[in-house]
């Protein structure tokens, strides 16, 4: 019996998703997993090398290279997501040129993966309702290691009316897939 003839066949659908946001994500007026407007999921590298011989040439894998993460953020009021974004940056050692001192620790991977916190991506099955992520059906993606990379605020323009986003894309050093 074909596939799309049973009701029980669902795809994924790209609009189905939610992003948490580890420890910027509070409930104490954090980013809340709403917010977050699109998402681009892990990509996986595998390097090659090549051996010659005589007339051949013969490739071999080589090394993984995990590719960066980024998504886009609703710039929210309340709570004000670059402020929180901004200050995740703090939190991983980032000071001002105004605040520099002495006693101040430079951006470092400790602080910056523990200001971040764990990010997770639910990729919601066919069958999740509510945005209940059922453990049969949802695609989990738990970054590892995960730092802020880049921040890009938005371009301000008298003659765009459409809503601020903040895009932000993350470093990491693996993921893991349940």
């Amino acid at each position: 019996m074909p596939f799309w003839t049973t009701k029980e066949s669902e795809p994924r659908r790209n609009f189905k998703f939610i992003v948490s946001l580890g420890n910027i994500a509070s409930e104490e007026g954090g980013i809340p997993g709403w917010v977050v407007k699109n998402v681009t999921l892990p990509k996986v590298t595998v390097g090659e090398s090549t051996t010659h011989y005589l007339n051949h040439r013969f490739n071999y894998p080589g090394l993984v290279t995990y590719n960066d993460v980024s998504f886009t953020v609703v710039e929210a009021v309340n709570p004000a997501s670059s402020k929180i974004l901004f200050t995740a940056l703090q939190g991983s050692g980032y000071q001002l040129p105004s605040d520099l001192d002495a006693a101040g620790v430079p951006i470092n991977r400790a602080a910056a993966v523990t200001s971040l916190g764990e990010i997770t991506i639910t990729h919601l099955g066919g069958d999740d309702t509510a945005g209940a992520a059922s453990a049969n059906n949802s695609a989990i993606y738990s970054l590892k290691n995960a730092w802020i990379k880049d921040i890009e605020w938005p371009q301000l323009a008298y003659d765009n009316e459409d809503v601020s986003e903040v895009k932000v894309v993350l470093k990491y050093d693996y993921f893991e897939l349940t």
